[in-house]
C-alpha cells in the first residue's frame, strides 16, 4: 500500500504535482493520483518509475511504498 501522505508531501517539496509527472508515468493524472491514493494497484515497476521521478532513495523506498 503506498503511503499517501509520504508521496503527496514529497511532491510538494519538489514543487510538482500529479499531473506534472504523469506524462513522464506514460499514464494519465487522474489514473496516477488512484494509484497514489491507494484507490488502484500500483506496479512494482510503476513505483520504482516514480521513486526515479521524485529522487527517492533505495533506502527510504519502503517507507513511501509500502505503508
Amino acid at each position: 500500500m503506498v503511503n499517501t501522505k509520504k508521496i503527496k508531501a514529497r511532491l510538494v517539496e519538489l514543487g510538482t504535482t500529479i499531473a506534472h509527472i504523469s506524462g513522464d508515468m506514460d499514464m494519465t493524472p487522474y489514473t496516477l493520483g488512484r494509484k497514489i491514493g491507494n484507490q488502484s494497484d500500483m506496479t512494482l515497476n510503476e513505483a520504482n518509475k516514480l521513486q526515479k521521478l521524485l529522487d527517492i532513495s533505495d533506502d527510504d523506498f519502503n517507507a513511501y511504498f509500502f505503508a
